[in-house]
């Protein structure tokens, strides 16, 4: 089954007057002090950096402000995201994406190779370069393992037993 079809992260409402609702976007233009201002209002850590065309471009994270303070750029907060991110290290390992159509398995898998913390969840060709259709987290996958329904946090027992269906799956010679 599809990570869309299993509920597994956020993903953007199409019903939205907002094309990206309700996941936080910045463009390059966007000011670090806003982006700043997003992670603190909503309680995330990421938002994903888009062109006019709402193609994910690049990630923003709260370790990106860190590097900015400990660079001493702290007293810049206007900066644009494009300046801070002249200052990322350079064995960031770039936005790493998934499509909605994917398996859990290859999510578990991608994050395992790549280790990451979240995915952004992309429409488009090949599943590295598209317009932004979500984002999943650990947390998103850890709810959904343990069988949390997000909405009304009660148990179930499937997912797990899915989840150990698909990986056994993927591991299997072919």
């Amino acid at each position: 089954m599809s990570l869309r079809t299993l509920g597994i992260g956020t993903y953007v409402d199409p019903n939205s007057s907002n094309p990206f609702h309700p996941i936080a976007t910045a463009t390059l233009n966007t000011r670090v002090f806003d982006v700043v201002h997003m992670f603190s209002e909503r309680g995330i850590s990421a938002v994903p950096i888009i062109d006019e065309n709402g193609i994910v471009v690049n990630l923003y994270e709260t370790v990106d402000v860190i590097t900015l303070v400990r660079l001493g750029e702290y007293k810049s907060l206007d900066l644009t995201i494009a300046a801070a991110l002249a200052h990322r290290a350079p064995d960031f390992p770039g936005v790493i994406t998934c499509t909605p159509s994917d398996s859990l398995a290859s999510l578990l898998a991608l994050v395992r190779q790549r280790r990451v913390h979240r995915l952004v969840v992309v429409e488009g060709e090949d599943g590295r370069k598209g317009r932004l259709a979500g984002i999943i987290t650990l947390s998103d996958v850890l709810k959904y393992v343990v069988g949390e329904d997000v909405d009304s946090a009660s148990p179930q027992s499937a997912p797990a037993q899915q989840l150990g269906n698909e990986l056994s799956q993927q591991s299997s010679p072919a």
